[in-house]
C-alpha cells in the first residue's frame, strides 16, 4: 500500500455527508494485500481499513430516491439470473449458474418478483416492499440455506474456486 493512500481513502470517505438525508451507516475505506515477510515463505492476508469520523467542510449531501438505487441494485442479479442455468426449484431462493466461471447467482425470489414489477413501471415503493420481505424472510432463508444468502439483501453469490485458488500460481 502506498503511504498516500490512507488519506486519500478518507478523504473520498468524508466526501459524503448523507444520503437520501441520513448519514451513511458505513463508509470507511479498505486496502487488502499480501505483504511479503521475509522469515514466512507464504504471504499472509493483511487488511488495512480507515474510517474517519469527521466529514469535509465541503461534503455532498446526495439525493437518492431509494427506490430506483434498489432497482438499480437488484437489476444486474435478476438479469444475470435470467441468463443462466436456472439452478432453482420453487424454494425462496431464484438462482442460476454459471459453470465455465464456477458461479451461482441469485436472490429471493419474492425480491425478483417485485423488482420484475419495477422493470414494468411499478417503481415506487420498491425500498418499502424489499425492506419488508427481508425482515419477514429471514429466518426461513437462514433456516434453508444457512450462511449462503446474504440476508442483509436478499443476494446469493457462490463460487467453486477453492481448487484454483489453492493452485500455486508461479
Amino acid at each position: 500500500m502506498s503511504t498516500d493512500l490512507p488519506g486519500k481513502l478518507a478523504a473520498q470517505k468524508r466526501s459524503i455527508k448523507e444520503i437520501d438525508g441520513e448519514a451513511p451507516e458505513v463508509a470507511f475505506g479498505c486496502v487488502s494485500s499480501f505483504p511479503r515477510d521475509p522469515a514466512d515463505r507464504a504471504p499472509s492476508l493483511r487488511l488495512d481499513a480507515f474510517d474517519p469520523v469527521e466529514d469535509e467542510i465541503t461534503a455532498t449531501a446526495l439525493a437518492v430516491n431509494l427506490d430506483r438505487f434498489l432497482l438499480a441494485y437488484y437489476e444486474p442479479y435478476l438479469a444475470a439470473v435470467d441468463m443462466g442455468d436456472t439452478d432453482s426449484g420453487s424454494g425462496p431462493v431464484l438462482a442460476a449458474r454459471f459453470e465455465h466461471f464456477g458461479i451461482r447467482v441469485g436472490l429471493l425470489r419474492s425480491i425478483a418478483d417485485r423488482v420484475r414489477q419495477a422493470l414494468d413501471g411499478q417503481v415506487t415503493g420498491l425500498h418499502g416492499a424489499v425492506k419488508e420481505i427481508l425482515q419477514h424472510t429471514q429466518e426461513q432463508v437462514l433456516a434453508e440455506f444457512d450462511d449462503r444468502v446474504n440476508v442483509n439483501d436478499g443476494t446469493l453469490v457462490e463460487t467453486t474456486w477453492e481448487a484454483a485458488l489453492t493452485l500455486t500460481d508461479y
